[in-house]
């Protein structure tokens, strides 16, 4: 205990010195100063001594003797740390004394000092995103698909699709998507292999495999290249067939709406679907896809720079706008602050006894009593100190009491009146 080292020293002093004066005061057991000297270096080692050893009963046992009342806070330890639990907890910690202190602190200047701090708002913005996104990861979709789901169905089934189907046939036709889709299935039978086989198969089925005029599979062979042909063809825009087929397709759909057949089939096809297909797997998975992608966006990039930081930052600023210029909101934010800050530490003051206790309990031996040595090493080592030198004052307090008052006076007056050699 180095705090220690200053008594220490002062000890070994002490018995040194009466050690010397011992010798001397044997020699010279008459003469005053020697003596005056061997008093005081005599209680002086005394005193300090007795502190030490009172110093040293607190936290092991002396001379390593299993003397009674030694060792104090090692076998008191759960009488000491439920008394400084209790001491911190409703002694030193006041409500009113907190109280006091929130009324002098300004808690939205402080939020505001640190959101306008570009490094502290980026910070704030990171663990923000890291936060949603670790919340994210752990929350279950499903009903939230479920709730998209029930939204979805009730509006469909309170819209009419047909019109709306009819509205985006009508543009897909003038945007030149329908042409798009014509020309890609055109492209995807062309590309077929086996039309061949096919257009056997189907002229097996027309004339029969035992046709006594020509031979079905030669007809099959030079028919498919004159197929083949005839879609390439269809493909084109300037081929006749192609532009009386787009005339109907365009017919077809300006004319979608004014058909009473159409419109019941379409709508039945809604309430079959509404009826028999199930969405909330389908939203699932595409919430769940959204989230995945999201994550490694984030990976990819700072947190600041995605969707959910860009928003973040935008919500951050106007909010330090509006309550930079609004001191009744800030006054409103202050007062709620402290009224909930006063009324955590009122309601879950035991929660302070209970850090301090747990904290406590788990020092060792060692670690609790560089605890307390650290609390009051330094007010322990001056009663060491002090001992020593109350002793060497009190030794020669003793001393001269005796050679001055006791000596001339009190002990020839005890021999005159009693007889008794003082």
């Amino acid at each position: 205990m180095n705090v220690m080292r200053g008594a220490n020293l002062l000890l070994y002093v002490s018995g040194i010195i009466l050690f010397m004066v011992s010798i001397w005061h044997h020699n010279n057991p008459e003469n005053f100063w020697i003596t005056f000297a061997f008093y005081a270096s005599e209680a002086a080692l005394v005193g300090s001594v007795a502190d030490w050893f009172a110093v040293e009963a607190l936290f092991k046992k002396p001379w390593g003797l299993n003397i009674p009342h030694t060792e104090l806070i090692h076998r008191d330890r759960e009488k000491f740390i439920k008394r400084t639990a209790n001491i911190i907890q409703n002694e030193l910690i006041q409500i009113s004394d907190i109280k006091g202190s929130l009324r002098e602190l300004d808690f939205t200047m402080m939020a505001l000092k640190f959101l306008n701090d570009p490094k502290w708002r980026a910070t704030s913005i990171s663990y923000l995103c890291s936060l949603i996104v670790d919340a994210g990861k752990e929350v279950d979709l499903k009903p939230f698909a479920q709730v998209i789901s029930d939204e979805l169905r009730g509006k469909l089934q309170g819209e009419k699709l047909a019109p709306l189907v009819g509205a985006l046939a009508k543009e897909a036709v003038e945007d030149g998507i329908i042409s798009s889709m014509v020309n890609s299935i055109l492209e995807e039978l062309i590309k077929d292999p086996d039309w061949e086989k096919k257009i056997y198969k189907l002229l097996n089925q027309v004339l029969g495999q035992k046709n006594i005029f020509f031979d079905v599979k030669d007809l099959a062979s030079s028919l498919t290249p004159e197929w083949i042909s005839f879609l390439d063809d269809l493909r084109k825009e300037e081929s006749s067939i192609r532009q009386l087929l787009d005339v109907r397709i365009k017919n077809n759909v300006e004319n979608l709406n004014s058909t009473q057949q159409w419109r019941t089939s379409i709508e039945c096809w809604k309430k079959d679907v509404l009826t028999n297909v199930e969405f909330v797997h389908f939203i699932k998975d595409c919430l769940d896809q959204a989230r995945e992608s999201l994550v490694i966006s984030l990976k990819d990039k700072k947190e600041v720079d995605t969707i959910i930081g860009l928003w973040l930052g935008e919500r951050l600023e106007i909010f330090s706008q509006n309550l930079n210029a609004n001191q009744k909101k800030r006054d409103i934010y202050n007062k709620n602050i402290r009224v909930a800050i006063g009324s955590f530490i009122k309601e879950e003051r035991s929660l302070i006894g209970e850090v301090v206790t747990n904290a406590l309990s788990s020092k060792s031996k060692e670690d609790m009593n560089a605890f307390v040595m650290g609390i009051a090493g330094e007010d322990l080592a001056w009663i060491r100190r002090n001992g020593t030198i109350v002793g060497a004052v009190v030794g020669v307090v003793v001393y001269l009491t005796g050679y001055f008052l006791i000596d001339p006076f009190l002990g020839p007056s005890v021999r005159f009146w009693f007889g008794v050699d003082f």
